[in-house]
């Protein structure tokens, strides 16, 4: 754990990894999200999103904030979501998850065995072995 976060203290003094909030500033490059836009994510090992301000990339696990909810309740998604899932694996389960295409290989890697594109099939029903989850995001 102290390689992860700081051998003595922690490398970001600013602790937490879930971040909500508005997008104050886009870099030149950015096109899928704009000045004003909801957004919610991990930030992973890096940490520092009790700040007030947090710089991602675009490419980061970040995604469009649902408008029904409150930054508090979005932030709260990616973090217990990532406490489910560890918990449906332990118990067993085989876990697919739903998303957009830009987000198959992010949830692979956050640990989910195979990822359904809702853009080109549905997902699974009627499988009692599979848990399907859903990814927010485009």
């Amino acid at each position: 754990m102290r390689l992860a976060f700081g051998y003595r203290r922690p490398r970001n003094p600013i602790l937490s990894i879930v971040l909500a909030g508005e997008v104050e500033q886009v870099g030149k490059g950015v096109t899928r999200f704009r000045f004003g836009d909801r957004v919610y994510g991990l930030t992973g090992m890096r940490s520092g999103t009790y700040a007030q301000y947090m710089c991602v990339k675009e490419t980061s696990a970040i995604a469009a904030s649902p408008s029904n909810l409150s930054d508090d309740q979005a932030a709260a998604i990616p973090y217990g979501g990532l406490i489910a899932l560890y918990f449906l694996q332990r118990a067993g389960a085989h876990v697919t998850a739903v998303c957009g295409p830009t987000n198959l290989d992010l949830v692979k890697t956050l640990g989910a065995e195979a990822g359904v594109d809702y853009t080109r099939e549905t997902a699974p029903t009627g499988c009692p072995e599979k848990t399907t989850a859903s990814c927010g995001g485009r």
